[in-house]
Formats: structure tokens, sequence, C-alpha cells
């Protein structure tokens, strides 16, 4: 769980960096006018993160629920030749 938001982290990091290179900020309405504020920011990024860890949570059960499947075949075929 830890990881799928670290990741997410990474990702909108990257997209922070391409939002400065371009000088664009994200509405959003937590914003206060500072300086200080992330291009994507507030709910906003909140929202952007958990959406984020969601995909990376569902690609993780899809390709783990293959790996099995393949794993169980595996067995069968060896089974099957002993």
């Amino acid at each position: 769980m830890i990881k799928e938001r670290e990741i997410a982290i990474d990702i909108i990091q990257e997209f922070e960096e391409l939002l400065e290179r371009h000088n664009i900020d994200i509405p959003d309405k937590d914003r206060e006018g500072e300086e200080s504020e992330a291009h994507i920011f507030g709910t906003t990024y909140y929202n952007l993160e958990d959406e984020i860890v969601e995909i990376l949570r569902k690609d993780k059960d899809e390709l783990t629920k293959v790996m099995e499947e393949k794993m169980e075949i595996i067995k069968e075929d060896k089974n099957g030749l002993g």
C-alpha cells in the first residue's frame, strides 16, 4: 500500500515539473494565492494521488491474478509429467 502511494507521488512530481516549465497552475478551491503553492495543489492534488494509487493497485491485482494462473498451469504441467 505504501509503495503505490510513493509511486503516485513520484508521478505527480513529474507533472509538477512539466507544469513548472510551462508556468501553469491547476485551479483549486483551496488556493490562497501564495507563491509557495504547488502547481497541483490542495484537494486536486490529493484526489489525483488517490486516483493514481487506485490505478496502481488495480493493475497490481490484475498482474498478481495472471501470475497466479500461470503458476497453476506450470504446477499442473509439472504434475502431469511426473
